[in-house]
């Protein structure tokens, strides 16, 4: 076996690190394993972190074949950059059993003090984290996991204004494109949700069965009625065929085409223009959810319509609008204080 042989008082283990021979005696025979795990721990106490020798696969190998396996996922262009930034931050010839939950945390530590934002830093750190869940299995120990998350400040949702979702919509041909985002735009639901309706969910003119979301803790079917503008673009849906799975990167290329359009338009309002600088499909869902909480300022009500697990998902909305009660309460404030000003104004003229 590499790196162990017999002695007369036993076993040695040897190796090199750093052209220096190291080694030490033992006088049980070691198990392969044990060889393995004394020469990483050598190389870590010259280097700080264990190389790949022999028959080890490295950091770099370990991703590629990551990335292999996952390349279907909705999130993969996301996934493939966070793990490069995690390769030139860890260096991609050491092995994985030498990136322990310090070296993860000192990492995040780092990006956050260089002033990445917490979802940021906690996106690199669920790569990471996957990285392992999917080479080792779901029970397997997982370094990045023993991580804790940091707290995310929940912001605002990325609404677009009415005017501005009008403005890109007309902007865009018939299409079956165009029919998604309106159906998206008047319903909020999610492009997943949309594709997988079928013709047998709709109750015309009464409601629209949507399935189950798995985001999150996860969402059963429900019966959801609709706005008259949604069953417009329902009909066009229809009358389009566009049932059945389609190209996200597609509807998002055609809507930034659309709203670049509209931001170059001369006639178009200068507030618009500035919402379109960088806008992407899934705003629609943020808009309709962002007016149906400032009209309704009903949590419940936003939570059924908008698909949310969590009652948390849904204050973002709400937070978002000003409080109707609050608006009513300035309002009824402003009218005293105006009486009385007209009042002691009316008792000055009097004296």
């Amino acid at each position: 076996m590499k790196n162990l042989r017999r002695t007369g008082y036993g076993w040695q283990l040897y190796t090199r690190v750093a052209g220096r021979f190291v080694s030490e005696h033992r006088t049980d025979e070691p198990s392969a394993q044990d060889v393995r795990t004394w020469v990483h721990a050598q190389h870590a106490s010259e280097h700080g972190a264990a190389l790949a020798i022999d028959g080890d696969t490295t950091f770099a190998e370990d991703v590629t074949a990551y990335l292999g396996q996952v390349r279907s996922m909705p999130t993969y262009r996301w996934r493939h950059d966070d793990l490069k930034l995690w390769l030139a931050a860890l260096g991609g010839t050491r092995t994985r059993a030498s990136i322990t939950s310090s070296v993860i945390r000192q990492q995040l530590e780092t990006w956050r003090a260089d002033g990445y934002a917490p979802s940021t830093v906690n996106h690199r750190r669920t790569a990471l984290m996957h990285l392992w869940t999917v080479l080792d299995g779901k029970s397997a120990p997982n370094p990045a996991r023993d991580v804790p998350r940091y707290t995310e400040e929940p912001a605002p949702p990325a609404a677009l204004s009415p005017a501005a979702v009008r403005a890109v919509l007309d902007a865009m041909p018939e299409s079956q494109t165009k029919a998604r985002l309106l159906l998206m735009a008047w319903t909020g639901w999610p492009q997943a949700q949309i594709a997988r309706l079928e013709p047998g969910d709709i109750q015309w003119k009464t409601a629209v069965f949507i399935r189950g979301r798995k985001k999150g803790k996860g969402v059963c079917g429900t019966w959801l009625p609709l706005l008259p503008q949604a069953w417009t673009a329902l009909r066009l849906f229809k009358r389009l065929g566009c049932w059945g799975q389609f190209s996200t990167s597609s509807m998002r290329a055609s809507f930034r085409r659309a709203a670049e359009k509209v931001a170059k338009d001369a006639d178009a309002a200068k507030a618009v223009r500035r919402e379109l600088a960088d806008v992407t499909p899934y705003q629609l869902r943020h808009s309709f959810g962002t007016l149906v909480a400032g009209i309704t300022q009903d949590d419940r009500a936003v939570k059924t319509l908008m698909l949310h697990a969590d009652i948390r998902q849904t204050h973002r909305y709400t937070s978002a609008t000003v409080d109707g009660r609050a608006l009513d309460a300035v309002a009824a404030v402003a009218r005293n204080v105006a009486s009385q000003a007209r009042s002691k104004k009316m008792h000055r003229r009097s004296a």
